[in-house]
Parts: C-alpha cells; sequence; structure tokens
C-alpha cells in the first residue's frame, strides 16, 4: 500500500513539473498587445532603452523570431531605437492556447542573440514564456526583469 501512495504521489507530482514547465501554469492575460507590452515595462525593476513597438507581420517575422514558421494571430515587437543596444521582447497571441508549448519551442531553438551583429545578450537572457494564447519571447539585457513581469499579469 505504501509503495502505491509513493508511486502515486511522484506521478502527481512529475504531472505538475510538467504542466509548469511547458509556460505559466493556467491564467489569461488581457487587453490589446501594446497595452501588455507597456505594463510589462511598467512592472519590470530594470533600467529600459527607449523602445518603439513594430508590428510582425509575414514580411519580418523570420528577423524577429529567427524562423518564419510560426503561426499566430497578431505579434509585436518592442525593439531599443538605437540599433547598437541588444534589446528584444516580442509578444505573441497566438490562434490557439494549446499551440504555446510548440512555439516557445521553435522560439528558443531559432533564437539568435546576437541578431544585431555589433551587440547581442548572454543565453540567459533569452527568455521565452506563455499565459494561455501569449507568448513573450525576451532577448534584452535584465530579461528575468521583464519575465517576472509578464508572469505577474496573468489573472
Amino acid at each position: 500500500m505504501k509503495k502505491t501512495l509513493i508511486v502515486i504521489v511522484c506521478l502527481v507530482l512529475a504531472a505538475m513539473l510538467a504542466a509548469c514547465s511547458a509556460g505559466t501554469a493556467g491564467g489569461s492575460i488581457e487587453g490589446s498587445l501594446e497595452d501588455i507590452m507597456a505594463k510589462v515595462y511598467e512592472g519590470a525593476d530594470t533600467e529600459q532603452p527607449d523602445v518603439w513597438n513594430i508590428e510582425i507581420n509575414d514580411e519580418n517575422k523570420e528577423y524577429y523570431f529567427g524562423t518564419a514558421d510560426i503561426e499566430y494571430k497578431e505579434a509585436i515587437s518592442s525593439d531599443a531605437m538605437i540599433n547598437a543596444v541588444a534589446h528584444s521582447i516580442c509578444l505573441l497571441r497566438l490562434n490557439n492556447a494549446n499551440d504555446a508549448a510548440g512555439v516557445m519551442e521553435k522560439l528558443k531553438a531559432n533564437a539568435n542573440p546576437n541578431k544585431w551583429i555589433c551587440v547581442g545578450v548572454e543565453e540567459e537572457d533569452v527568455i521565452v514564456d506563455s499565459v494561455g494564447d501569449l507568448v513573450i519571447f525576451i532577448m534584452a539585457e535584465n530579461a528575468e526583469a521583464y519575465h517576472e513581469s509578464f508572469k505577474a499579469l496573468a489573472k
């Protein structure tokens, strides 16, 4: 009986860990991508460069994602206004929240932390996560501050 109980507890814990590793567990984030991006910056406790939001479309998505093989409903990137600053935060609203794990895997596999040629970020400053149908793809100094701010928006 004890062995069976231990096995069941281990299976439950493994299932919980697998669910958490696929993205921020549960919840959603409401609002336009521009509003969500503004809240991510507002909640991040770090110095931030001057940025602008750029709509990601079929013509430029390979530059931002590292691959053109990602389907989404809408997406924006918030990039530094000066190209000599390595800073890019992308928000993607997916067609289906069930696609998040696959999209995150593609983003992480194709991320180029040196895409700015003269500057780059460290591997630990490349973060991909999701809440519901919303994926965030961060390549920036102090990426964890932006990531924590994004997770805090989940309801």
